[in-house]
């Protein structure tokens, strides 16, 4: 599940959570001011099935680790 921050205008963390609820990638995305084809597109390295996007750096202010357990509904 890629992202790219095109058009966002605070920068944000996106947290792949797989089916199980477990973290397998975090990654703090800045605002980026660029054309279309120079965005960084961020994406997890294990599968997902899921993204939260929080306010940047949240998951380093709550110690959220890859590995972690996230509680997602089972009708998701």
């Amino acid at each position: 599940m890629p992202f790219w921050m095109k058009d966002t205008l605070i920068p944000l963390d996106l947290i792949w959570v797989n089916q199980r609820g477990i973290v397998v990638t975090i990654e703090t995305a800045p605002v980026e001011n660029k054309s279309l084809t120079q965005l960084t597109v961020y994406k997890n390295t294990l599968p997902a099935g899921y993204v939260i996007e929080l306010n940047a750096n949240t998951a380093k202010n709550i110690g959220l680790q890859v590995g972690d357990h996230i509680a997602v509904p089972s009708n998701l």
